[in-house]
């Protein structure tokens, strides 16, 4: 075999564990073994039963037969038991062609029901629970596998664990990410996940129905954007920050009084790459940041200002504070003097028990704050 064809199947290998697909991958194995079929299997030590099987040129029936009652009579996996990761066995390491010919797994399944006789096999898993083998399978004419078989199927014998292992993991996320979708499916708050590239890869139905509004908050080219311009700088930064420290949690509010306003609340996600050693590759997790948010009109948000004591006046103040607006520039866009905000300002802290405008900001956001809570699921 050329390296160039050998890379090429290395190609087919980590391709399989990247898509779960491996028949092309086993049938890529098989060729330079001059193998009439493969199988990829993983048995568990204590109870004896076949956990897993994936198989090229084995049929459904004989696959059926093999798992329901010839695995148990397989002298294959008796020798098996005692061998290490990476250890290669081969029929005549343990039988002979007189114990071929009297074994019932050889004569009433191998022969008769796939046209098989001889194998080679290399051990990916091996513990104390389980054991996992790829194994070559060849015809009477191949006969057995010569020392230069042996010597690929252990060049071989690495790529497939790590292949393997890529497989594994990359399933055990996709069935975390689904719960997470499941789950988030059903909440009533506004919900959207977001890549490290802050594209949308999820939203649930209260968010797809809030941004089709096209309010304070909306989506545009798969991304979250503001309708305001100052808005939507500081909704981008807070999205990268979330994003780059995968830590805390930022909370805006976007739009402007009198018309309706959208407190966001931005979170970055840990993740934990799955490192496998693969050309120094990572795989992680999509999202990387999970954004909820509630669009308040002025009836709603001034109630939810209210039960802190606040006048719709101040509410209208301390939301435009919280926007990042200094008193003197909403006093002028509000047409209002500065000595009247400046008292609006003072009164609203009191009743707060604020004493800067950082601390009034604090409040005010956390009394609009989207979170997710049990009667919201």
């Amino acid at each position: 075999m050329s390296e160039w064809q050998f890379d090429q199947t290395l190609d087919q290998i980590y391709a399989a564990g990247l898509t779960s697909r491996w028949d092309d991958a086993l049938a890529a194995v098989a060729r330079p073994f001059h193998g009439r079929a493969v199988t990829l299997e993983v048995h568990d030590k204590k109870r004896g039963e076949l956990l897993f099987l994936q198989s090229r040129g084995v049929d459904a029936a004989s696959a059926a037969a093999y798992s329901d009652y010839y695995v148990g009579s397989c002298p294959r996996i008796t020798h098996a038991l005692d061998l290490g990761s990476g250890e290669i066995a081969y029929d005549y390491a343990f039988y002979c062609e007189r114990d071929i010919d009297r074994s019932e797994f050889y004569q009433d399944f191998l022969g008769p029901m796939l046209g098989l006789r001889y194998f080679a096999s290399v051990h990916l898993v091996s513990d104390d629970e389980r054991f996992g083998v790829l194994s070559i399978q060849r015809d009477a004419r191949a006969g057995h596998v010569s020392d230069e078989d042996v010597a690929l199927l252990q060049r071989f014998a690495p790529h497939v664990q790590r292949a393997l292992e890529i497989s594994a993991r990359l399933g055990g996320q996709q069935a975390q990410s689904e719960g997470l979708i499941e789950t988030l499916s059903r909440i009533r708050i506004a919900v959207v996940l977001v890549d490290r590239s802050l594209q949308v890869t999820f939203m649930n139905a209260a968010a797809e129905q809030a941004l089709a509004r096209r309010g304070a908050i909306r989506q545009r080219a798969g991304t979250l954007r503001a309708a305001d311009r100052r808005d939507d700088r500081r909704l981008r930064s807070a999205l990268a920050a979330a994003v780059q420290k995968a830590a805390g949690e930022a909370v805006i509010v976007l739009g402007r009084p009198p018309g309706a306003t959208a407190t966001v609340s931005i979170s970055g996600i840990p993740t934990q790459p799955l490192e496998y050693g693969l050309f120094d590759s990572t795989v992680s997790p999509p999202p990387a940041a999970l954004v909820l948010f509630d669009v308040h009109d002025p009836d709603s948000a001034s109630e939810a200002l209210a039960q802190l004591g606040l006048t719709p006046a101040e509410a209208r103040l301390a939301v435009a504070l919280a926007q990042g607006e200094t008193p003197a520039h909403y006093a002028e866009r509000s047409g209002v003097s500065r000595n009247t905000i400046h008292t609006q300002l003072a009164r609203a802290r009191h009743k707060l028990g604020a004493h800067t405008q950082a601390q009034v900001v604090r409040a005010v956001l956390m009394a609009l704050r989207p979170s997710i809570s049990d009667d919201q699921r």
